[in-house]
């Protein structure tokens, strides 16, 4: 995974931990996975928030590794993100 690719995926992971998604869905391998997420952070400053959710983010995509994040479909991953509960 290139580095444009580790930050598209940091942000997008980002965006789910503060608006309090439990779970991040994504594709790899043309294989359904899902990622358990930390809570948000509630209290700070908005910058303080955001760092939070960025150091969490950038936990998880380096935890995943070149397996899991080779193959991701980004398109797949946009469109999950703003579903609940199920991958269509």
């Amino acid at each position: 995974m290139n580095s444009n690719q580790k930050l598209e995926h940091t942000n997008r992971i980002a965006d789910a931990i503060q608006g309090g998604q439990k779970e991040y869905k994504f594709f790899s391998s043309h294989k359904p996975y899902v990622i358990g997420l930390p809570n948000p952070q509630l209290v700070g400053t908005m910058r303080q928030r955001r760092s939070y959710a960025i150091d969490k983010a950038q936990s998880i995509v380096q935890t995943l590794g070149e397996e899991l994040v080779n193959g991701f479909n980004l398109n797949k991953v946009k469109a999950l993100t703003n579903v609940n509960g199920t991958i269509s």
